[in-house]
């Protein structure tokens, strides 16, 4: 083969004559001895996959199982230490705590959500808002339709997570309702 042009064993690594199996481990040998003296030279994975005519995914497997670490790449007690701060908890603000303390408490279970002073008119309903009615079984006049307005519990849904618990019961095994997910409750009041 000509000088420059790299064979499938890599430049610098021709099989010796003989029997291909002793020649392929030979050459695996001398690729990962080359990975651990680069690497330690500070070369990253794919200058030395160029360098040697390789893959640089083959480089940096080999050198993973070697536990050989690449230029630019973090060690693993690096990557261990990024992690536990990532995992530490935000320190908790007071401020947030007290608000929390002070507001309306969250129903519970089967509790009816807080009833709202105002609502919010129809053609002032926000796609973020809650559309739970807030009259009861008789229909007011169209300035009293007053809706909940609270944030939604998921984008694209229609009612706060309150209401959501009120109006939706959970999937019950029904045959006569093989795909239903929830089952339509309608306003409680």
């Amino acid at each position: 083969m000509p000088t420059g042009q790299l064979s499938r064993w890599g430049a610098g690594m021709k099989p010796a004559t003989g029997d291909r199996r002793s020649d392929a481990a030979a050459a695996r040998r001398r690729l990962r001895a080359a990975i651990r003296q680069l690497a330690a030279k500070g070369w990253s994975a794919g200058k030395i996959a160029e360098r040697h005519g390789v893959t640089r995914s083959l480089v940096a497997g080999l050198g993973r199982r070697m536990g050989v670490t690449f230029l630019g790449q973090k060690t693993l007690a690096a990557r261990r230490k990024g992690a536990a701060l990532a995992a530490k908890p935000a320190p908790s603000r007071p401020a947030r705590a007290a608000a929390a303390a002070t507001g309306p408490a969250r129903p519970r279970g089967g509790q009816k959500p807080p009833p709202h002073l105002a609502g919010v008119a129809l053609l002032d309903l926000k796609a973020e808002h809650c559309r739970a009615p807030l009259w009861g079984n008789e229909r007011p006049d169209a300035a009293a339709l007053r809706f909940c307005g609270r944030r939604v519990a998921a984008t694209g849904a229609s009612y706060c997570p309150d209401h959501a618990r009120e109006f939706y019961l959970p999937r019950r095994s029904n045959p006569q309702r093989p795909h239903g997910g929830y089952a339509w409750r309608g306003p409680m009041r």
